[in-house]
């Protein structure tokens, strides 16, 4: 690293560290509620649309924002205007017109939550007799009775059951189809209430392109939506499912077939292989690890990816026509997104990664390396060097690898609708600006937090605002 890097990672390590005693400090001493801001919303163009007199906020839903004052929750419509006070001990996001909220008391000693549901006008059309929601699905909630034990399904809109209570647990849907269990069986159900299959696999995962992984007897098989078996449970796993592709698990090695005429195209004979995106799949052999968002056992920075990749002595890609690449250099790849994949050279935890792009030939993209690569949005990724404790030297750059922003940003979000948040390096506290996707600072008021943009609003807070919470 060179001088000028160590002098501004100095001063972001100061001003980070500076910025968490002050907030200490003032909380022991002070005894006030030091850490709360005051949170609004703001539009594409900088204005305030939501005046800044909240506790905390969440991001628009349905053409509503849930806001939150002296611990209860309402709603501002999308141009401002507080259509329902804050009076709900909470209020969850809002899936099309309905959403759900909740109503805690105490009760002997415990604590009662009733839930009910709301119209995106605010109104309540269901009152709070409910014990629990579990989701939203358009205009279909899981829910359970007050002291019930069992889900069922209800038309909200109605507050009519569309089932009976016979959910030991139900996941939200997916391609209009939902895997339940009940009895410690697992079936599916439609959203007509209908039981396309009936409980009686150890495990059904959720549907995708049309198909479901299904597991009983310690073996995997594969599901059409109407819950006839397509491939049977023969498989001692199946990874995942992409279009008409299935990465399989055979005597401990991973292959892909074709799910329409079952023919096996890369026969199995990696330790370990991805799904099939953009025409690749990931493989890897010797030592592996496989990381995403969710689970990676080698090191939590990896989880700046945003995508799932595999750690291990020998790792390259297969395509569909069965073509093998295999990078001597390189130590982890990542799958497929937007015709772009990252590959990396990393020698141990104690180092960091020198990554960069490759295109759908596989060739180098962009001349420039970097610790993280983040996924794209807006066909534009956040590139970062020297990073440490949410600072550093961040770029971001397009599909072909060009960075769009000359100076580095110490800190940086995604894009979102055509504008991302970011922290330019400048002397004294934090504050957030937005740039467009050519890198021009387009909104220059500065704020404590700013979130990315979501239905044309972004939740932006001034302040001495929580740097663990609000504006979700």
């Amino acid at each position: 690293m060179n001088s000028v890097g160590r002098i501004r990672q100095e001063r972001r390590y100061f001003v980070s560290r500076y910025f968490i005693l002050s907030i200490l400090v003032l909380f022991l001493f002070c005894h006030c509620d030091c850490m709360n801001g005051e949170w609004g919303f703001i539009d594409k163009n900088g204005n305030v649309v939501v005046d800044f007199r909240y506790d905390e906020v969440k991001s628009y839903s349905g053409g509503v924002a849930v806001v939150y004052k002296d611990g209860k929750a309402g709603l501002v419509d999308y141009n401002g205007k507080e259509i329902l006070k804050p009076a709900f001990s909470d209020i969850y996001d809002f899936v099309g017109k309905y959403g759900y909220f909740v109503i805690r008391k105490e009760v002997d000693g415990r604590i009662d939550e009733s839930y009910g549901f709301l119209e995106n006008s605010g109104k309540v059309v269901v009152e709070p007799v409910y014990g629990y929601v579990k989701f939203i699905y358009s205009d279909i909630a899981a829910v359970r009775n007050k002291n019930g034990s069992k889900y069922f399904l209800l038309k909200i809109g109605e507050n009519k059951k569309i089932t009976d209570e016979i959910f030991d647990d139900i996941n939200n849907f997916s391609e209009d189809r939902a895997a339940f269990k009940s009895n410690e069986k697992y079936g599916v159900v439609d959203v007509s209430g209908r039981i396309i299959v009936e409980p009686k696999y150890n495990d059904i995962r959720d549907y995708k392109d049309g198909y479901a992984i299904a597991r009983t007897n310690k073996k995997d098989g594969v599901l059409d939506k109407e819950g006839n078996v397509l491939l049977d449970f023969i498989y001692d796993e199946i990874v995942g499912i992409e279009k008409d592709y299935i990465t399989f698990k055979s005597d401990v090695k991973y292959g892909i077939m074709n799910i329409r005429d079952k023919s096996v195209f890369i026969e199995p004979k990696y330790n370990m292989l991805s799904v099939v995106k953009d025409s690749f799949a990931v493989f890897c052999n010797g030592s592996c690890t496989k990381c995403d968002e969710q689970i990676c056992s080698i090191d939590s920075r990896f989880t700046d990816f945003g995508r799932e990749i595999y750690i291990g002595d020998e790792v390259g890609y297969v395509s569909l026509k069965g073509e093998i690449t295999v990078f001597n250099d390189i130590n982890i790849a990542s799958v497929f997104s937007q015709k772009r994949a990252v590959v990396c050279n990393w020698k141990d935890r104690y180092s960091s990664a020198s990554c960069y792009l490759i295109d759908e030939n596989l060739k180098r993209v962009g001349s420039d390396n970097y610790e993280v690569i983040k996924d794209f949005y807006n066909e534009r990724a956040v590139v970062c060097n020297d990073c440490r404790y949410g600072y550093g030297d961040f770029y971001f750059i397009d599909l072909s690898g060009s960075r769009i922003n000359n100076e580095p940003f110490i800190q940086a979000k995604n894009f979102s609708e055509g504008l991302a948040a970011v922290v330019r390096d400048q002397p004294g506290l934090t504050d957030w600006n937005f740039i467009d996707t050519n890198g021009r600072i387009v909104i220059d008021d500065e704020y404590n937090i700013a979130f990315s943009f979501k239905e044309g609003r972004a939740a932006v807070c001034k302040g001495l605002c929580e740097r663990l919470g609000g504006g979700h």
